[in-house]
């Protein structure tokens, strides 16, 4: 009776550590390479503005997305963003479009990326243009 208790032990063990897996999540997209909290400022190379970014991203492939915000002059403007990128498992260019809430700007961010940095340009529907730096937290 011992040996059938203890060997169903052990069966049990090995269909939970098979059903939970090393880490991840379940279904959907998942957190990539990009996947995660992304922090950092923008600078204006049309007027004298600069604001902080705070961007959660998740990957799913090649296809990126998320919501955030940025700062400009003391506001907060919330907003999503849906992008692409040339690699998704490393080093490579990213195109991300944000919409704000409640706003009809659109901002465009291009660039490069890292596992920990992504810089690169901006250009939004206002006629604004600019360099940003995002740093993974």
């Amino acid at each position: 009776m011992k040996k059938i208790l203890l060997a169903f032990v052990i069966i049990l063990a090995m269909v939970t550590a098979l059903a939970c897996g090393s880490g991840g999540g379940g279904g959907g997209a998942t957190q990539g390479y990009l996947g995660g909290i992304w922090s950092g400022t923008w600078t204006s190379q049309v007027g004298p503005w600069t604001g902080t970014m705070y961007i959660t991203l998740s990957q799913d492939g090649l296809t990126v997305t998320g919501s955030g915000y940025i700062t400009d002059d003391g506001e907060r403007y919330d907003g999503t963003c849906t992008g692409t990128v040339t690699n998704a498992d490393g080093p490579g260019n990213i195109t991300l479009g944000m919409a704000y809430s409640g706003r009809t700007q659109i901002s465009t961010f291009t660039g490069s990326y890292t596992a920990t940095t992504i810089t690169g340009t901006y250009a939004d529907s206002q006629g604004d243009r600019g360099t940003f730096v995002l740093v993974k937290q």
